[in-house]
């Protein structure tokens, strides 16, 4: 037979898992999101970098980068912010804007958060196919 003392140390226990699963799922915490993919979180940058282009003319440059998308660098035209998504990667890093007149290019790190790796994402231009370099190869062309 239990004995009161256990019996109490029981209902304690129950009584404290049950405020801390309420004080979890009160916060919005308790729900867990599977993250974008990261070529989708590149293709909607992309996306923001042509409305951009519409609105000021030209895309950001390399020293204005993606921070242009949130803050107005002082270009006139300017009507953003045009994202609310943090400029990061999926694994927090943030990703790096290469612009020439031609083309623009925004690439991830990729999990193990390390640029110019097999595991980097980005977009070609050229084919617009994001290309996954840990598989070596363009992802099927979703557009």
């Amino acid at each position: 037979m239990i004995s009161i003392s256990t019996m109490k140390i029981i209902i304690l226990v129950f009584m404290s898992v049950c405020v801390v699963v309420l004080i979890v799922w009160h916060y919005g915490n308790f729900v867990i999101y599977p993250p974008i993919p990261e070529t989708i979180r590149i293709r909607a940058l992309m996306g923001t970098l042509e409305i951009f282009k519409l609105d000021c003319g030209r895309y950001p440059t390399l020293e204005e980068g993606l921070e242009a998308l949130i803050a107005n660098p002082g270009i006139e035209g300017w009507k953003g912010p045009y994202t609310r998504q943090a400029i990061t990667d999926t694994w927090g890093q943030c990703y790096l804007y290469l612009y020439d007149n031609s083309k623009q290019i925004i690439i991830s790190s990729g999990i193990d958060k390390v640029m110019y790796t097999d595991d980097d994402v980005f977009i070609d231009r050229k084919t617009n196919d994001i290309v996954d370099t840990n598989n070596n190869k363009p992802v099927q062309n979703s557009l």
